[in-house]
C-alpha cells in the first residue's frame, strides 16, 4: 500500500481532467463504491464494481480489453 501511494498521486486527475477524459470514446468510469452507494448517487455511465469485489475475472467483465483507459 505505502509503495502505491506515488504511484497513485502521479497518475490523479483534477476534476476537468477527469470530466475531459471521461467523454473520450473507449473511456471506462469504474465506480469502485458499494451498490448501495452507487445507488445513491453516481456518474451517469458508470459501471459499478465495488473494490471488495474486484477479481480478474470481475474486471474482466466490465474493462474489454487491458489497453482500455479507465478512470476510478
Amino acid at each position: 500500500v505505502l509503495d502505491a501511494g506515488p504511484e497513485r498521486e502521479a497518475r490523479r486527475l483534477d476534476e476537468a481532467a477527469f470530466l475531459a477524459r471521461m467523454r473520450q470514446p473507449g473511456v471506462v468510469v469504474l465506480d469502485a463504491r458499494t451498490a448501495a452507494r452507487y445507488a445513491t448517487l453516481h456518474i451517469t455511465g458508470a459501471v459499478n464494481l465495488p473494490f471488495t469485489e474486484f477479481t480478474a475475472e470481475t474486471l474482466a467483465s466490465v474493462i474489454p480489453t487491458l489497453d482500455t483507459p479507465v478512470l476510478i
